[in-house]
């Protein structure tokens, strides 16, 4: 695959996969198995699939649940949290939408959004300027 064309092509992680860290992509993801560990995509979108579960801190410019997120999400634009989808933590973003069916525990904080993408943003340069470093 070109390197341009993995850009545009989102990288799935298949139903019996369990991820057990933290996890960094330049890219969209969607996610059909288990991470346990935070998931950083500050420019791009997370797909949580139905069936799928995230246990651990989000960060993404558009996620969207169907799944079960436990965690705190951040996104610099949407978090829309799906029919039969399950989200405890608290969720930031510009704009949300939870749709009826969807069961969700926590907190909603639209307004100091800014604030958190740039605390996120922070916390994944110090986290790449030392690995071992835990946030």
């Amino acid at each position: 695959m070109s390197d341009l064309a993995s850009r545009f092509v989102p990288t799935d992680i298949g139903p019996a996969i369990r991820v057990v860290g933290d996890l960094y992509a330049e890219q969209d993801l969607i996610l059909h198995g288990h991470v346990n560990g935070a998931v950083d995509l500050p420019d791009h979108a997370l797909s949580v699939a139905g069936g799928a579960r995230l246990e651990g801190q989000t960060f993404a410019r558009i996620v969207s649940i169907a799944g079960t997120v436990v965690g705190d999400i951040t996104a610099s634009e949407l978090v829309e949290v799906l029919p039969g989808a399950s989200v405890e933590g608290d969720i930031t973003a510009p704009r949300i939408h939870l749709d009826e069916g969807a069961t969700f525990r926590g907190r909603i904080e639209m307004k100091r959004v800014d604030a958190a993408v740039r605390v996120a943003r922070y916390r994944l340069e110090r986290k790449a300027a030392d690995p071992k470093r835990e946030p």
